[in-house]
């Protein structure tokens, strides 16, 4: 039980203190949740990774 404790705090903390990614950078902070609601339409290369993971 310990272990497993030990495994979901370290896990926790991995997540919550991670800094955000920067992928794409330089875009607008108006229409943010439609940009990125809309993002994974727009390129030819994230097409075929949403399908690939089955939308």
């Amino acid at each position: 039980m310990n272990r497993l404790l030990s495994a979901g705090l370290a896990g926790a903390l991995t997540v919550t203190l991670a800094p955000p990614a920067a992928a794409h950078t330089g875009h607008a902070g108006d229409a943010a949740f439609l940009q990125g609601f809309l993002h994974p339409l727009g390129g030819i290369d994230h097409l075929p990774a949403m399908v690939a993971v089955g939308i």
